[in-house]
């Protein structure tokens, strides 16, 4: 059995990233917090803070559009292509580490989706989000009723010491 904490991340595949940015502004007053690319896979992606889960975590949403893949050919531009814009993936983060999430899959009776392959980010690609680490297994959409899961496995950077400032005392307004 995988142990689940919580939903960490939920990612829709877009068309058009700025156009999907524009229009959740206009519905929801939401604004993107990150922008990133992943080359390797092909894809560009804006994320949005969304909430507090249960007061130990940031939640996100985030769009997902490909790049570099006209022909929608690659992963995430067949998925749009076959399906149109919508939910894609769903990351939960898990208890324990990569390597035994990677076991718990197996476990299962599953295989790990894409032969078992991990990715990972490290602290100095997640600047400013108080992470040490970030490593990704898959659950296959076949096995997971048609939805792709990430599971998460997320090491949390211990608080940096700061030297705050006084606070300034204000004095009731006379009236």
């Amino acid at each position: 059995m995988i142990r689940i904490k919580r939903v960490k991340r939920i990612a829709v595949a877009v068309k058009d990233l700025d156009q999907a940015v524009k229009n959740w502004q206009k519905l929801f007053g939401v604004k993107p917090f990150q922008y990133g690319k992943e080359p390797e896979d092909r894809y560009h992606y804006v994320a949005f803070q969304i909430g507090d889960t249960r007061g130990d975590g940031e939640m996100t949403i985030e769009f997902l559009s490909p790049l570099d893949d006209p022909n929608g050919e690659l992963l995430l531009g067949k998925f749009i292509r076959e399906r149109g814009e919508g939910l894609y993936m769903i990351t939960l983060e898990t208890e324990g580490t990569a390597d035994e999430v990677a076991q718990e899959i197996k476990d299962t009776g599953l295989k790990p989706a894409w032969g078992g392959q991990q990715k990972q980010w490290l602290a100095e690609h997640m600047q400013g989000l108080g992470l040490e680490s970030w490593t990704e297994n898959y659950v296959s959409p076949k096995d997971a009723n048609g939805v792709l899961c990430t599971l998460a496995s997320i090491r949390y950077q211990d608080p940096v010491m700061i030297d705050a400032k006084p606070g300034i005392t204000l004095q009731p307004k006379k009236k």
